[in-house]
């Protein structure tokens, strides 16, 4: 469930940093829980909001979260499709972007997508949910350079050719605490204190 009240990180700052014409045009590169489109939209009078995400969830939840305002268009697309999505609008030019990378906590509660360690769920950790190709397909398919490459320039891992070797060797995954137990085997006795997992 959406909670209209969550607040992004350093909002005011951002916000600020945006020096928001009321009729300018802006664009939120990555949607999520709507929070930063909704501090721009109320900065805007007459301008324009153009709101990206590749996450349909994300989008289906702000369109209700949204639908008193006439001034925010919600585009399901990654930001990377940002320039010819704009064009196609005849948006030329842009007073203001926003880009908060990263998942969502949309994401990151919803059990069935898999991005939490927390609960034993099936291995999806899709972004976009159309794309055919899940967590649990790459760990079961990939090759041991593929699956290093990954976890190194990614996940910035020092282990990673050791954790790829011992992913194939444990093949198949189904389930994020399957991949939780191999992840654990390489983490870093001195940073086990409670905090949190390295998956």
């Amino acid at each position: 469930m959406l909670n209209k009240n969550h607040i992004p990180v350093m909002i005011r700052e951002v916000v600020q940093y945006l020096n928001i014409n009321s009729s300018g045009v802006y664009v939120d590169a990555t949607l999520g829980m709507g929070g930063h489109s909704n501090a721009i939209l109320n900065k805007l009078v007459d301008g324009t909001l153009y709101s990206f995400d590749q996450d349909i969830q994300a989008i289906r939840q702000c369109q209700k979260r949204f639908i008193n305002y006439k001034n925010i268009f919600l585009i399901n697309k990654n930001f990377s499709f940002l320039y010819d999505e704009l064009l196609a609008r005849n948006v030329n030019r842009i007073d203001g972007i926003v880009f908060d990378l990263g998942l969502s906590l949309l994401q990151i509660n919803d059990n069935e997508r898999g991005f939490s360690y927390l609960r034993n769920n099936i291995l999806d950790m899709r972004m976009d949910c159309n794309n055919p190709i899940t967590a649990q397909y790459i760990l079961n398919n990939y090759s041991l350079e593929n699956l290093q490459n990954i976890f190194q320039i990614y996940g910035e891992e020092p282990k990673s050719r050791s954790i790829a070797k011992e992913i194939i060797k444990n093949r198949p995954f189904y389930r994020t605490a399957e991949l939780v137990n191999i992840t654990d085997k390489f983490k870093n006795p001195y940073n086990n204190r409670g905090g949190a997992k390295e998956a």
